[in-house]
C-alpha cells in the first residue's frame, strides 16, 4: 500500500499522440444530433456491418424518405458508407461511437466501466506513455486501478497533484471538486473561462483521460462530473455526516473531564477514609464493600458500576495500592492530583497501561486498531454533542486489512467498498469511544432521548484534530 502512494511520475497525456481534432469534431456532431437522429445513429451501430437502408426503415418504422435526410445528417461522422442503397459501416469506428452515444442514454452514468471503453478507443501504443504503467503490465486500466483509484486516499492524492498545476483542466477540475454536488455545469465553465466549444472539448479530453472528469447530459443540461463511483461515494459521507444535537443532553458527568476528576476525588477520600474492597474474581476486578461504596456515594454521587471502574483505574495507573483489602494512593497519586486537570487527563491517556488495559475487554484491542478510532473521530472535531449511532454509520475505521475501503467490483459494477461491521465491532468501537476514550479525558458522554451521546473535550479536539 505505501508504494502504491509514492507515484514516481505524474499521468502526461499529450492529445496530440492521436487524432484528437477528429475526436473533438465526433462529439461536437453527436452533440447536434436530435433524439430521433441519435435512435438512429444507434440502431445503425446495433445492426450488421452491411445491410439495405430498407431494412434499417423497417426496424425503425419509417419510411426511406425519412430516413434519407438523417443519414445525410451523420455522414460527417465518417462511420459508415452509403451508395444510396446499402449502407457499409466501419468496423473500427463502431467501437468509438457506441462508447460515445451511451452518453446520451437516460440512464448513462460515467462509470469506470465507460472510462475503460473509452481507453479502448484509443491506439494501444499511445497508453503506456500515457500512463506510466509497468512495463509487466497485462491490463492497463487494472494498473491504472492500483496505481491512482484503489483507495479514496490514494485518489485523493492524485487529484491533489493533477489540480496543483496552472493548466486549464486542472482549474476547471478544482471547479467540480469544489462544487457541493460535484456537478457542474458545461455552460458555466465556457462562461467563466471564456471558451469556444472546441476549446472546451480539447479541455474535457484532458478531463476525461486524467480520470478527473466526465462529460453527460442530464435533463438538457451538458455537466461535468467525476467518474460515478467517486462521485457516489462523496455523496455518501456527504449525506451520513453527523450533526450536532439541538437540544438537552443529560452528561453522565457535568464536568468535561468528569472521570478524571472523580478519580482525584477518590484518591482524596481514600487519603482520609477507610475503603475497603474486594476481589471480584468472576469479574476480574476490584469492588467496593458495600459500606465503602455507601462513602463513596456520599462523596461522589455514582453507582457501584462507576466506583469499580474508578478503582481498577487507579490501580492500572498506579495511582493506588491495596492493602490489607483497603484502597490506598500511591505517591504518583500525590503528584498527580497536583497537576492541572487538562494535564492529568493527557497523562491517563498516554500512560502505557491504560492502553494495555482494553486488550482485557476485545480481541480486536491492538494499537492499530485503537488509534485508526481515533483518527475517526477527527471527522467530528468541529461538532458538539452527537448521537454515537449518527457516528458509527458513517464512520469508516478500517478494523482489519479487508475493511480497508477499496475500489471493488462485485458483479458487473465498480464501487468503493465500505466496511459493514458485526455487532461485535460496533460494541467494540463503542467500547473505545465512550468507555476508554471517556475515562481517559477524551470524549465526554450523556443521552438525549434515551440515547447514547458523546462529544470531544477539548484535550479530545487538540489531540485528534
Amino acid at each position: 500500500m505505501h508504494d502504491l502512494l509514492k507515484n514516481a511520475k505524474k499521468t502526461k497525456i499529450s492529445l496530440t499522440d492521436y487524432n484528437f481534432q477528429e475526436d473533438i469534431q465526433n462529439r461536437l456532431i453527436l452533440k447536434t444530433l436530435s433524439k430521433k437522429n441519435l435512435h438512429v445513429l444507434e440502431e445503425i451501430l446495433f445492426s450488421s456491418l452491411q445491410f439495405p437502408l430498407e431494412s434499417l426503415a423497417d426496424n425503425l418504422e419509417l419510411t426511406t424518405d425519412e430516413l434519407y435526410p438523417i443519414i445525410e445528417s451523420l455522414a460527417p461522422l465518417n462511420l459508415f458508407n452509403f451508395d444510396g442503397r446499402i449502407v457499409t459501416v466501419d468496423k473500427d469506428k463502431r467501437k468509438y461511437f457506441e462508447t460515445q452515444v451511451t452518453r446520451f442514454d437516460d440512464d448513462f452514468k460515467p462509470n469506470l466501466d465507460f472510462f475503460q471503453n473509452l481507453l479502448k478507443c484509443l491506439p494501444i501504443e499511445v497508453l503506456p506513455n500515457w500512463y506510466h504503467v509497468p512495463r509487466s503490465s497485462n491490463n492497463i486500466f487494472q494498473s491504472l486501478v492500483d496505481k491512482h483509484l484503489l483507495t479514496p486516499q490514494i485518489y485523493q492524492r492524485y487529484i491533489t497533484d493533477l489540480c496543483s498545476g496552472t493548466e486549464l483542466f486542472s482549474q476547471v477540475a478544482k471547479d467540480v471538486f469544489a462544487h457541493p454536488d460535484l456537478k457542474l455545469s458545461v455552460k458555466s465553465v465556457l462562461e467563466k473561462y471564456n471558451l469556444t466549444r472546441n476549446e472546451f472539448e480539447e479541455t474535457a479530453l484532458q478531463l476525461e483521460f486524467n480520470i478527473l472528469a466526465f462529460c453527460s447530459t442530464v435533463d438538457g443540461q451538458e455537466i461535468l462530473t467525476p467518474f460515478y463511483e467517486w462521485q457516489e461515494y462523496q455523496l455518501f459521507l456527504k449525506e451520513t455526516t453527523p450533526y450536532s444535537l439541538e437540544g438537552d443532553v443529560t452528561a453522565v458527568r457535568k464536568y468535561e473531564y468528569g472521570f478524571i476528576q472523580d478519580m482525584a476525588d477518590l484518591i482524596s477520600l481514600s487519603e482520609n477514609s477507610e475503603l475497603e474492597v474486594f476481589y471480584f474474581r468472576e469479574k476480574e476486578v476490584w469492588a467496593p464493600s458495600t459500606t465503602a461504596q455507601a462513602l463513596i456515594e456520599a462523596h461522589i454521587p455514582v453507582g457501584k458500576d462507576y466506583s469499580i471502574k474508578l478503582i481498577n483505574k487507579l490501580l492500572i495507573l498506579g495511582l493506588a495500592v491495596i492493602e490489607e483489602s483497603y484502597l490506598k494512593p500511591t505517591r504518583a497519586a500525590h503528584e498527580w492530583s497536583l497537576i492541572p486537570i487538562v494535564q492529568r487527563a493527557h497523562v491517563t491517556f498516554k500512560h502505557p497501561h491504560n492502553f494495555l488495559s482494553t486488550q482485557k475487554n476485545s480481541p480486536l484491542a491492538t494499537q492499530r486498531v485503537i488509534i485508526e478510532i481515533q483518527k475517526s473521530l477527527a471527522a467530528v472535531s468541529s461538532l458538539n454533542w452527537l448521537y454515537f449511532g449518527d457516528f458509527i454509520k458513517s464512520a469508516i475505521i478500517p478494523l482489519s486489512e479487508e475493511k480497508q475501503v477499496s475500489l471493488r467490483k462485485i458483479g458487473r459494477s465498480w464501487s468503493y467498498a465500505l466496511p459493514q461491521y458485526t455487532k461485535e465491532e460496533k460494541e467494540f468501537i463503542q467500547y473505545i469511544i465512550c468507555d476508554w476514550l471517556f475515562e481517559s479525558g477524551v470524549t465526554q458522554i450523556g443521552y438525549a432521548h434515551s440515547k447514547i451521546a458523546f462529544r470531544l473535550t477539548t484535550l479530545g479536539k487538540s489531540i485528534l484534530y
